[in-house]
């Protein structure tokens, strides 16, 4: 049903695409083409919100908890990324009627679903039943079910005794702010280990056609069976990923995964434990496959992030190999290059560096991975503070050929945001924002190798992969 309706809203306009050999041109082709078109997809949605809330309640006195809360959680996803196509269409419509009517679909739109949250007969009830019988849901499904109760315990007087009542019910119990799903393989013997071999890459999981407005890729249902495949070629034991975004992208791994790896966590900083629509945003978009058993397992939430409803964080976890304990963070750092973004991305440095500090009386040495949005080829690299931190296995003065290095491009995001008759003028940008790196002060391993694994070629944007190229990591451990 919200895959319907995703599918639909980001084929609404469409018809006009491009054959497969040239991307598209985002005001052309990716957006909405009339203020009809906008209001329709409203009033849809609308439906579709109706449908979700019912289902919710019906699941959930069968006691069908997984599909609830998935269905609750996809329908939160939906509407934010509903409003990031309106938000594209405000901004890049050519049409000024579609331009000026647009913010006012989005006020309706919130409006509206703000009271059907808030006023749905039965959907609190189902909420504070769910809570009684917690011991079914799993961690992460209480953590979802106590914040919804705490919202409706500050708006709805009548029933705060239930409420409390059923928060109580859920105040010793375990409750995790990721997902967790078990693989069909067999862990690795982690004391026989003699490298750690950990793969990183940022792989842009937007749902339906937004990948081409924030990256220049295809949908990753286009992508998702080649990026499996390189993946798996890689044999990493541990795999970190950025902007998994969409909870069908995430599920449609675990699947592709499932037969080489043991464990799956996901889903952290799941946001739509809220019933309020101001607060409603994007999971971190983190990511992990293990094929080694994994302790400690915590997504830590930063304190700031732009804009606030990012939920950005770092995933942590300690692991045993060979006859190490080693702790390591997968996270995706604060984007953009303005005064304030770059604070704010140093604050997640320093947290994340104090974070496996703190973990060093239980571990002999870490590791910190993923998109870290500072990039290692700008004449302002010293200035993010990546280097007085952490040792960075690759010479930075040494980059004198920026597109073997690069892990990341914004060519084609440049290319769909050009016209047609311009494109030839648009140049290949490089970045190195993806890494694997240690603390300094850490007992180390010898210094590691490391591996970039193409996942575009600027010559051909639409086999494009990612934006990132993925980085291999082979750390050798101590005997």
């Amino acid at each position: 049903m919200i895959k319907t309706f995703l599918a639909a809203i980001f084929t609404a306009s469409t018809a006009s695409l491009l054959s497969l050999n040239e991307l598209p041109y985002a005001p052309e082709s990716l957006i909405y083409q009339t203020p009809k078109a906008v209001e329709s997809s409203v009033a849809e949605f609308d439906k579709l919100a109706e449908r979700t809330l019912r289902d919710f309640v019906a699941l959930s006195a069968e006691g069908n908890y997984a599909e609830a809360y998935q269905n609750w959680s996809d329908l939160q996803f939906s509407y934010v990324s509903f409003n990031l196509l309106l938000d594209k269409t405000a901004d890049l419509s050519l049409i000024n009627e579609v331009k000026t009517s647009t913010p006012a679909q989005q006020s309706i739109l919130k409006n509206r679903f703000k009271a059907q949250l808030a006023n749905h007969p039965g959907l609190l009830d189902a909420l504070i039943n769910n809570a009684q019988a917690a011991a079914n849901l799993t961690p992460q499904e209480r953590l979802l079910t106590e914040n919804i109760l705490k919202n409706y315990q500050q708006a709805i007087s009548e029933k705060t005794a239930k409420i409390s009542s059923a928060l109580q019910t859920l105040f010793d119990m375990e409750k995790k702010s990721f997902a967790y799903a078990p693989g069909n393989a067999i862990p690795v013997e982690a004391k026989k280990l003699s490298q750690l071999n950990v793969l990183t890459a940022n792989i842009l999981c937007f749902p339906g056609i937004l990948p081409y407005m924030y990256g220049g890729t295809s949908p990753w249902k286009d992508r998702i069976s080649q990026i499996a495949d390189t993946i798996l070629s890689a044999k990493a034991e541990i795999v970190f990923l950025q902007e998994v975004w969409d909870p069908e992208a995430m599920r449609a791994l675990i699947k592709l995964l499932q037969n080489e790896y043991a464990h799956f966590f996901y889903n952290a900083g799941d946001p739509s434990g809220t019933i309020d629509p101001e607060k409603m945003g994007y999971n971190s978009g983190l990511f992990i496959a293990s094929k080694l058993p994994l302790q400690s397992v915590s997504f830590e939430r930063f304190v700031r992030s732009l804009p606030k409803k990012s939920n950005r964080g770092a995933f942590f976890a300690i692991c045993e190999a060979g006859k190490q304990r080693i702790a390591f963070i997968n996270t995706h750092l604060q984007h953009g290059n303005l005064p304030e973004f770059r604070v704010v991305r140093k604050e997640q440095l320093d947290y994340c560096h104090r974070l496996l500090m703190q973990a060093r009386p239980n571990s002999n040495w870490g590791f910190l991975a993923g998109d870290l949005n500072i990039n290692a080829l700008d004449s302002n690299f010293q200035e993010s503070g990546l280097s007085e931190l952490f040792e960075i296995p690759y010479a930075i003065d040494r980059f004198e050929k920026k597109m073997e290095k690069a892990t990341c491009t914004d060519y084609f995001n440049d290319l769909v945001m050009t016209p047609f008759d311009r494109r030839k003028q648009v140049v290949p940008t490089y970045e190195l924002l993806d890494y694997c790196i240690t603390p300094k002060g850490f007992s180390m391993p010898a210094k590691p190798v490391q591996k970039l694994i193409k996942l575009f070629s600027v010559d051909a944007p639409m086999k494009a992969l990612s934006d990132h190229n993925a980085l291999l990591t082979t750390w050798t451990l101590s005997p």
